[in-house]
């Protein structure tokens, strides 16, 4: 019932009401959610309320969900609060989105947050990634110079 209110009701309210009440419901509103980012079923008007819910739900299918909205022609307006709600999770599920972020010819502008969020998970797969990142594009950014020191930090 929530998931149609927020796909097809013609109140904005309404819809982003029933995206809040989804991502309250935790875990088993993810799978509803992820649903909504689905293009067919995306409505821009609720893309912050979307981003927001799914940060707030554990699990794959919501990390699945941010990833898409990360990387989606369709919901560009998205990509940033996407990226940077991966990143904030601090989750070992974000490694791979994150990491495919960081190589994307679109989306260099995410690139910064992607390494952000990687340098901050503290995994060996997350710091190789880091280290890669850096060996491969030099040491120009202030955030690729604070992720490589972050993960040298760590291995002290």
């Amino acid at each position: 019932m929530l998931g149609e209110l927020a796909a097809r009701d013609a109140s904005r309210d309404v819809a982003r009401g029933a995206v809040r009440a989804l991502g309250r419901i935790g875990g088993p509103g993810a799978y509803v959610l992820a649903s909504l980012a689905e293009p067919p079923r995306f409505r821009r008007h609720i893309g912050d309320e979307l981003v927001a819910a799914l940060a707030g739900c554990p699990g794959a299918v919501a990390v699945a969900a941010l990833a898409g909205l990360a990387v989606s022609p369709e919901v560009e307006d998205i990509h940033l609060p996407a990226t940077e709600a991966l990143a904030d999770r601090r989750s070992p599920d974000c490694v791979a989105p994150l990491a495919a972020l960081l190589t994307a010819e679109r989306s260099t502008y995410l690139r910064d947050p992607a390494l952000r969020g990687l340098a901050a998970l503290d995994t060996e797969e997350a710091d190789a990634h880091v280290i890669a990142y850096c060996r491969t594009n030099g040491l120009a950014s202030e955030t690729a110079r604070a992720a490589l020191r972050e993960v040298a930090d760590r291995r002290r």
